[in-house]
């Protein structure tokens, strides 16, 4: 086999292998996030959220929060495939996401469970910063950084309403 022929082949092997990393990784880090959901015992169905914190009238129900985090999956894996969007930071969003449910839902804070939101909102605004004003990946960062912000304004009535 020929030297150039042989070099063409490896390269082509490597670029498919660095793909294929980024597919696995991708799904990773999706399934990593995904797992917040069961662990926190259905969300804003849990009877903390709903008695004792006194989910507030504008809380959508709960097909609607499983609808939007599932476009936004597709959407964060979207974006990691393209490969345009910092991943250290995706992932720092996705894991203050997924600490936000436990602490929130779990371990029943929701002053903590701000902070966290809020850290996640800084996360995502500088993303959502860095990020060129053309791409599409700005437009799915500016839905995920508005859902977040959606999410701290019903935490923080819950903060107000528990104490």
């Amino acid at each position: 086999m020929c030297g150039c022929k042989r070099y063409g082949l490896y390269l082509m092997l490597m670029f498919q292998t660095k793909r294929m990393a980024k597919w696995v990784y991708a799904i990773f880090v999706g399934l990593l996030a995904g797992t917040a959901a069961i662990t926190t015992q259905m969300g804003v169905k849990s009877d903390w959220y709903l008695n004792v914190a006194r989910a507030p009238f504008v809380t959508p129900p709960a097909w609607v929060f499983q609808t939007v985090w599932a476009v936004l999956y597709v959407a964060i894996f979207w974006m990691l495939q393209r490969g345009c969007v910092h991943r250290g930071k995706v992932l720092l969003a996705l894991v203050l996401g997924t600490l936000w449910c436990i602490v929130f839902f779990e371990c029943r804070s929701a002053v903590i469970g701000q902070s966290v939101l809020f850290l996640n909102w800084l996360v995502l605004l500088h993303m959502l910063l860095a990020t060129n004003r053309h791409a599409p990946e700005r437009v799915l960062l500016m839905l995920w950084f508005i859902w977040i912000s959606f999410a701290s304004a019903l935490n923080l009535i819950a903060v107000s309403r528990s104490y």
